[in-house]
C-alpha cells in the first residue's frame, strides 16, 4: 500500500510541535521519519512476514531521516520526490516481500546513513541557532 509523501505532511506539524525544543530539526525528522516507518507496519495486512516488515520499518525509518535533512538543505520537496520516485520504480516494490531478509547487511548500509542524517541535522540546528534574531 502506498503511502505517497506521507513524511511531507507530518514534517511541518511535528516542526510546530518541536520548534521551542533544543535541537527542533533532530526531534521532527525523528518523530516524522517514524510515522513514515511504523506506516509500513500495513505491509503485515499484505501477508508479509513480521521480520521483513520491522526490517522495512527500520530503513523507512532511516530513509525518513535522510529524506528530511534532503528536505532541509535543499528547502524543497522535489529531490525527496524524485529520490523516492526512483525507489518506487523498483516493480518489486509493490509486491509484499517473501523470506527473512539479513539484517546484517541492513545495518551495516542503513546504520551509516542514519548517523549522517543525524550528524547533518544537529550541525544545521548548531548553525540555526548561532545565528543573531533580526527584528
Amino acid at each position: 500500500m502506498k503511502r505517497p509523501f506521507a513524511g511531507d505532511c507530518y514534517f511541518p506539524f511535528f516542526l510546530g510541535i518541536f520548534k521551542a525544543r533544543r535541537q527542533p530539526l533532530l526531534w521532527t525528522a525523528i518523530a516524522s521519519s517514524l510515522v513514515f516507518g511504523l506506516l509500513h507496519l500495513m505491509n503485515l495486512v499484505g501477508g508479509q512476514s513480521v521480520q521483513t516488515t520491522l526490517q522495512q520499518v527500520f530503513y523507512a525509518f532511516v530513509i525518513g531521516m535522510m529524506f528530511a535533512a534532503i528536505r532541509i538543505s535543499t528547502n524543497g520537496l522535489w529531490v525527496g520526490i524524485l529520490i523516492h520516485s526512483l525507489i518506487d520504480f523498483d516493480p518489486s516494490i509493490a509486491t509484499p516481500m517473501t523470506g527473512n531478509g539479513n539484517w546484517a547487511v541492513d545495518l551495516i548500509v542503513f546504520i551509516p546513513l542514519l548517523v549522517i542524517a543525524v550528524f547533518y541535522l544537529v550541525n544545521v540546528n548548531g548553525l540555526i541557532a548561532r545565528q543573531p534574531v533580526v527584528n
